[in-house]
């Protein structure tokens, strides 16, 4: 028997949770770029984007793009990218599964080894990853996950000898024809869940 809709658990009544600061419980990270927040089903994390940050201004397309761009990864890379379930733009949040784990340490031989293994592995797709300790855990079946954010494009102003001309430009953090190769490769039911 199908599952019947049920209102409460509808994205629109999930956001409308997600808006109010108040149901942020159990603060677990804070960053740069982010506060991370458990979710309460207790099984995702909820991160919200500092919205003050004078270096980070999003729009809805990049938020959008985010979600899209991890939902590959995770399809792509399921033992290292956690999925990604929701984006919002008011808040700024996404809502990712709660990796249980122990961050990396910096400075342990073994854990730069693991950190820079991973990079490599996800830069045959160009996307560079920001290998700081922190953004990795190795979860409690052995599986390295990366759980930072993933960035699509940056917007940059282009300038001719210290002079701005006004115009903008987006410069892709990844690449189109490598994730395309990558996708191809997997088997057909997830290949069609990323192309979709």
């Amino acid at each position: 028997m199908a599952e019947q809709y049920n209102p409460e658990h509808s994205y629109k009544k999930q956001i409308e949770r997600i808006a109010k600061p108040e149901n942020y419980v159990n603060e677990i990270a804070k960053g740069k770029e982010k506060t991370v927040y458990n979710h309460e089903d207790g099984e995702k994390v909820v991160g919200v984007f500092h919205e003050n940050n004078p270096e980070r201004f999003e729009s809805n397309r990049t938020k959008k793009a985010r979600y899209y761009l991890t939902k590959i990864l995770h399809l792509l890379y399921p033992m290292h990218v956690p999925n990604i379930h929701m984006a919002t733009s008011e808040p700024s949040t996404i809502v990712v599964d709660k990796i249980v784990g122990e961050h990396l340490k910096q400075y342990i031989k073994d854990h730069v080894a693991k950190r820079f293994e991973l990079a490599d592995k996800f830069s045959k797709v160009r996307i560079n990853l920001d290998v700081n300790a922190d953004n990795f855990i190795t979860s409690k079946d052995g599986n390295l996950y990366y759980v930072d954010s993933f960035t699509p494009w940056v917007h940059f102003y282009r300038n001719y000898d210290g002079i701005f001309n006004g115009e903008r430009y987006v410069a892709a953090l990844y690449s189109d024809a490598a994730l395309n190769k990558a996708i191809n490769l997997l088997p057909k039911a997830q290949r069609d869940r990323a192309i979709k």
